[in-house]
């Protein structure tokens, strides 16, 4: 690590519910147990999976946000985002897309009413686009998220009127260096937490991503093996930079 670079500020890591309700190292599907996981795991941050059968806006009422937005405040949990990966390519389908949007929509309008309910105000709605998707899409959503004025981040593309996600693995593969994108502003990054095979410098990601003013940084789990101990790791290794900042 390179101890000569000060962080601003480091926030709170969060640890991102997508696809840990089908992992089999997580001991519990419901919503309020992967809550619960995440909690004893001894995280401060949390982004919802939007897509989870008890976390779907639509499958949410008044009664059921108030009492998911008291959950994470008993948990000490702060919303740091709402994460809708439907599958990308149905926003290149006329006969899916408009239930795509739906999603993303619900998502944004959750992260809402969520945030006015305590939760966490800074909640990044994040979801995956194709490079060619029905025209309309996109601005319907930028047009859904600046009427509740939400953050709404796109991962992996640039898409007009909407923010930008970055993944950190993505671009390591990709043979970019994470921290130039992220100096160039993102609403939030993400990251798949410590592997044997890849060495991640956290150091200068999370410095370029205090500077860039962003808003959340979340660990991925859905594409990995060991989940609870890489979660563990990512943890561990996010609360040693706080030495430095």
């Amino acid at each position: 690590m390179n101890e000569d670079l000060v962080i601003p500020r480091v926030p709170d890591l969060a640890c991102s519910l997508r696809g840990l309700a089908v992992s089999t190292e997580v001991e519990a599907a419901s919503a309020r147990g992967l809550i619960g996981w995440v909690n004893r795991l001894g995280y401060r941050a949390i982004a919802l999976d939007g897509t989870h059968p008890e976390l779907r806006a639509r499958s949410l009422d008044r009664s059921a946000r108030r009492d998911l937005a008291a959950s994470l405040k008993r948990s000490q949990l702060g919303l740091s985002g709402v994460d809708v990966f439907v599958p990308a390519e149905h926003f290149a389908d006329r006969e899916h897309a408009d239930r795509a949007i739906a999603a993303v929509h619900g998502a944004i309008e959750l992260a809402r009413e969520l945030g006015s309910l305590g939760a966490g105000s800074d909640a990044v709605v994040c979801f995956a686009l194709p490079d060619e998707p029905v025209e309309g899409v996109e601005s319907e959503i930028a047009a859904q998220a600046e009427r509740l004025d939400v953050s709404v981040a796109v991962v992996r593309r640039d898409v007009t009127g909407l923010e930008r996600a970055v993944d950190v693995d993505a671009l390591i593969d990709a043979g970019v260096e994470p921290a130039e994108r992220i100096a160039k502003g993102c609403a939030q990054v993400r990251w798949g937490g410590p592997r044997p095979d890849r060495r991640v410098d956290l150091m200068p990601i999370a410095g370029a991503f205090a500077m860039s003013g962003g808003g959340s940084f979340a660990v991925d789990l859905s594409h990995g093996r060991d989940v609870q101990a890489t979660a563990e790791r990512a943890l561990d290794a996010w609360s040693k930079l706080a030495l430095f900042g």
